[in-house]
C-alpha cells in the first residue's frame, strides 16, 4: 500500500466520522426516535415475558394436578 492509498483511506475514514456526528448528537431527531422505539419495544417484551411466565406457571400447576389425580386414583 503506497502513501497515496493510505491518505485516501485516512480521508475517507475522517469523512465518515465527521458526517456521522450530526446523527449521533444527543439532540438529533434520529436518536430521539430510536430511544422512543426502544422504550416501546421494552414494554412489549416485558408484557410478553409476563404472559410466558404465567403460561409456564399454569403448565406446572396442571402437571401437579395430573400427578396428584393419578396417585390418588
Amino acid at each position: 500500500m503506497n502513501l497515496k492509498q493510505k491518505l485516501q483511506y485516512a480521508v475517507a475514514g475522517a469523512s465518515v466520522a465527521i458526517m456521522s456526528l450530526p446523527a449521533m448528537a444527543e439532540d438529533s431527531t434520529l436518536v430521539t426516535a430510536a430511544k422512543a422505539e426502544l422504550a416501546s419495544a421494552k414494554d412489549g417484551v416485558s408484557s410478553i415475558g409476563a404472559v410466558v411466565i404465567g403460561v409456564a406457571a399454569a403448565m406446572v400447576v396442571v402437571g401437579l394436578i395430573i400427578k396428584a389425580v393419578r396417585k390418588g386414583g
